[in-house]
């Protein structure tokens, strides 16, 4: 009979081999961090800066960074030739992509919707927006800046009071224009 001799080097690797496998490592976070509280500050296309403006806040909440789907609310006043108008809104459609673009809605109706959409960058977010409303009349455009000041990632969303008429504010913007 012949017996059978593992070299000693095998054995060993064979042994260390058992057990119970490793824990799989978390994945790396896909999403950059947006969560925060903002302070936003934007104009409209075609209007001077003068006669028009939009000031104000909102927040981002982020579950967490694995994920894109953001939520939050806003608290926006636009400033329209000495008149202001303010608008208080949860966010709608909000998201941000691994590359940093965040996209975010805020409507008062179900066909009407002021839109925003910019780029990340450490802390502050800049882009353009749009408002659509039912009341007819071209989208009114313009651009924004928003400065983050705090951490929000996981923080509860508040409900807040639906202030202001997109239709209203579109129909002042276009009668402004035309003038």
């Amino acid at each position: 009979m012949r017996s059978l001799r593992m070299p000693t080097g095998l054995t060993i690797l064979l042994l260390a081999c058992g057990g119970e496998p490793a824990a799989p490592n978390p994945p790396d976070p896909i999403y950059p961090a947006v969560a925060g509280n903002y302070a936003i500050d934007g104009t409209f296309s075609g209007i001077p800066t003068s006669d028009g403006w939009i000031d104000g806040t909102f927040s981002l909440q982020q579950p967490s960074l694995s994920e894109s789907t953001l939520s939050g609310t806003s608290r926006i006043t636009v400033h329209l030739f000495g008149e202001e108008i303010e608008f208080v809104y949860p966010l709608t459609s909000a998201s941000v992509t691994a590359a940093g673009r965040v996209t975010f809605s805020i409507r008062d109706s179900p066909t009407d919707v002021w839109t925003f959409s910019g780029q990340n960058s450490v802390n502050a977010i800049t882009g353009s927006h749009t408002l659509v409303a039912s009341g007819g009349g071209s989208p009114i455009t313009g651009n924004f800046t928003a400065t983050r000041s705090g951490s929000t990632l996981r923080a509860p969303v508040r409900a807040m009071a639906e202030t202001g008429s997109f239709t209203e504010l579109m129909a002042r913007l276009e009668v402004r224009a035309t003038e």
